[in-house]
């Protein structure tokens, strides 16, 4: 199963072990906008039979560390430090 949890992330506790791709638009819950989210299973990788473009292929980004598209920095930087909170908060 696949979920857009733009709206869910960071509002409720969630089971990722029930997908196989959850994908969403951080600026909801997450982070500043312009940020967007991936948690994909490693078995779901590279089983596409059909042409994906290099961008679009999960694969390409897990093979590169998430450094094949160049990230926004301050606003990665923003989202460590608010779930830096989340966690003391939480803890």
């Amino acid at each position: 199963m696949m979920a857009d949890m733009s709206s869910d992330i960071f509002s409720r506790p969630i089971d990722v072990s029930k997908y196989i791709c959850i994908y969403g638009g951080a600026q909801k819950n997450l982070a500043p906008s312009g940020v967007t989210f991936v948690i994909v299973k490693n078995d779901a990788l590279g089983k596409v039979s059909r042409y994906i473009p290099t961008m679009l292929n999960y694969q390409t980004h897990v093979d590169s560390g998430s450094m094949f598209n160049t990230p926004p920095v301050v606003l990665s930087m923003l989202h460590c430090r608010h779930c830096a909170g989340l966690r003391q908060r939480v803890a």
